[in-house]
């Protein structure tokens, strides 16, 4: 949801955005760069800024092999008190960068019994300050969908 956020504040005065969604890890997506800077910043949000810090992390405790990264990702989530499935998605999404892919070891460790839109709105609640500089109708859209 925060990824689709990043897009639709790009271009805010567009009434409708149309988007063709490719695989997440097609190519075509990989490579193009709106697509880089709405993954760079949904992460950001959820990892509290501290991206680049537990992915290097993560790939320290490796020591460069592949194979040790279900371990590392959550050590790592766990010390830092992260979700380990946002990071193991984050390291499938870095991989992939390099021509490795991760993703089906990441799906495991998504938690499939919690409902992503209500975690979203979770996230959000507790790290958004609502600016009084908001038009009254935006501010109203805004309450209702995180309430």
């Amino acid at each position: 949801m925060l990824h689709e956020y990043w897009h639709a504040t790009q271009e805010p005065d567009l009434q409708e955005r149309s988007v063709i969604e490719e695989a997440a890890n097609s190519p075509i997506r990989l490579e193009n760069q709106e697509e880089k800077d709405a993954n760079n910043f949904s992460a950001e949000v959820i990892l509290m800024g501290k991206t680049k810090i537990l992915l290097n992390e993560c790939f320290t405790k490796t020591q460069g092999k592949i194979s040790y990264m279900k371990n590392s990702v959550i050590e790592v989530a766990e010390r830092n008190k992260v979700d380990v499935g946002v990071l193991a998605n984050t390291m499938a999404y870095e991989l992939s960068k390099e021509g490795y892919n991760w993703w089906g070891a990441a799906n495991n460790f998504q938690n499939k019994s919690e409902d992503p839109c209500q975690i979203a709105k979770e996230i959000l609640k507790e790290r958004i300050t609502i600016s009084n500089e908001l038009e009254n109708i935006d501010k109203e859209l805004l309450l209702e969908f995180i309430n």
